[in-house]
């Protein structure tokens, strides 16, 4: 058996063995060593078309993968947000775009069922996107912030606090919503479709239902965005050894 097969025959066992708890559905693939990045990515395609992979695209149970599969260039080093921000290029753009989406107003309206629709003006929802998203933050600060963390992350999300549950077993009325670094945020699908979200804080994890979680996703398969600083690894580190 050649040097190849043997490795294409450890990633199969590699994927039939990892098991996710909530799922058994892996949730990354490694590198095949001593195979070109083509070849890789190939076998990679055949697995997700059989079911057993399907790269950053691919629809998973169990934590959603947001990364590459396999890197195009090996032996790129990790680049992660602090290095990436030190690119004059990549600050002007992020700090541009965060500014201009943070700087357009948000408005929570009354839809009645019959008339115009008019501002929620009183409503707590109103006071949260125009007044005080939380008791640090003003809207400006608030979406600035998460905008960062969807442009550089491709997920942006928030924690929406809430009031107590109706009589009626509905979820109570949103009061506050704070950001949440999306490195320090895990999304997970249970086998019966169901999503629940993981914080990292102070060596502590916190779950979060799904009704609990504001998110804004960029590119992706439409469970979780892809991150742009994986993704455009290569051309960052490049960069990053130019300067």
């Amino acid at each position: 058996m050649s040097a190849l097969t043997q490795s294409i025959a450890r990633v199969a066992t590699k994927l039939r063995a990892s098991a996710n708890p909530l799922g058994n559905i892996p949730t990354f693939v490694t590198p095949i060593q001593g195979a070109s990045p083509g070849l890789a990515v190939r076998l990679l395609g055949y697995l997700g078309f059989y079911g057993y992979a399907g790269g950053a695209l691919g629809d998973r149970r169990g934590l959603q993968q947001t990364t590459p599969s396999i890197a195009a260039i090996s032996g790129v080093p990790m680049v992660y947000t602090d290095a990436s921000l030190q690119l004059s290029a990549i600050w002007c753009a992020v700090e541009r775009r965060a500014k201009i989406i943070a700087s357009i107003p948000l408005i929570a309206y009354d839809v009645p069922v019959r008339g115009p629709k008019s501002p929620a003006i009183g409503g707590r929802l109103y006071g949260i996107l125009r007044e005080s998203p939380n008791s640090r933050m003003t809207p400006y600060q608030f979406w600035t912030a998460m905008m960062l963390n969807h442009d550089l992350r491709g997920n942006a999300y928030a924690r929406i606090v809430r009031a107590p549950r109706q009589s009626n077993g509905l979820p109570g009325e949103a009061i506050a919503i704070w950001p949440m670094p999306a490195d320090q945020v895990k999304e997970v699908v249970t086998p019966d479709g169901a999503m629940f979200y993981t914080y990292s804080l102070y060596n502590e994890i916190f779950v979060f239902a799904e009704e609990d979680v504001l998110h804004l996703k960029n590119l992706g398969n439409g469970t979780s965005g892809l991150s742009k600083l994986e993704f455009m690894q290569a051309s960052i580190a490049e960069s990053l050894g130019q300067q």
